[in-house]
């Protein structure tokens, strides 16, 4: 709760460069409050929350200035303001008790995609919108990185994560130790659903 103050004292300085006291850490933050309120609601977390929320709007509008001067293409603050606003009511929405208990057709699947998004979309996406896009064809580019990512993830989940299940949870359940010879008890059983 406590970071979101830290980030504010290194701005007012001017160190907000420095490692963990800016940037895409204020996303992190978000997160990590996000999670604390899932556990309990705490309006100290809100407020932590919201200056949190207030910092992530200011540093993503400030890098679409940035990469608008290095790449030439306009990128829009506005946008940018509006996408991180729509995420952060969507994680509010999702520590909702009504949201959480609403039945949604096919969440389970897309639930299971959000890993597999996260550790690929940077990458792909990067790589296809640097040597492909430009402004000329960015709304055929830029679907197609969404469709590339989307596909890679549903394929690193449905194979590795699903169909290797079975193996993942043999390799760690013979990798472990049964017995007490670092003294720290018994080990339990590694189990993947």
């Amino acid at each position: 709760m406590c970071w979101p103050i830290f980030f504010c004292i290194a701005l007012f300085l001017g160190q907000n460069h420095r490692t963990y006291a800016g940037g895409y850490y204020y996303y992190f933050c978000a997160g990590a409050l996000f999670a604390v309120l899932k556990e309990r609601f705490d309006w100290r977390v809100v407020v932590s929350l919201l200056i949190t929320f207030v910092l992530c709007i200011t540093y993503s509008s400030g890098k679409a200035a940035e990469i608008t001067l290095a790449k030439g293409s306009a990128y829009s603050a506005a946008v940018i303001g509006v996408l991180v606003s729509s995420f952060f009511f969507l994680f509010f929405l999702q520590n909702a008790k009504a949201i959480q208990q609403a039945r949604i057709p096919h969440s389970k699947i897309f639930g299971s995609l959000t890993y597999p998004i996260y550790l690929v979309h940077a990458h792909f996406g990067y790589i296809f919108l640097n040597q492909f896009a430009s402004d000329g064809n960015k709304f055929f580019a830029y679907p197609l990185v969404i469709i590339v990512v989307l596909a890679v993830a549903y394929f690193i989940n449905s194979f590795f994560e699903v169909r290797l299940a079975v193996f993942w949870r043999d390799i760690f359940n013979s990798t472990h130790r049964s017995d007490d010879r670092c003294g720290a008890g018994k080990v339990e059983k590694f189990y993947i659903p």
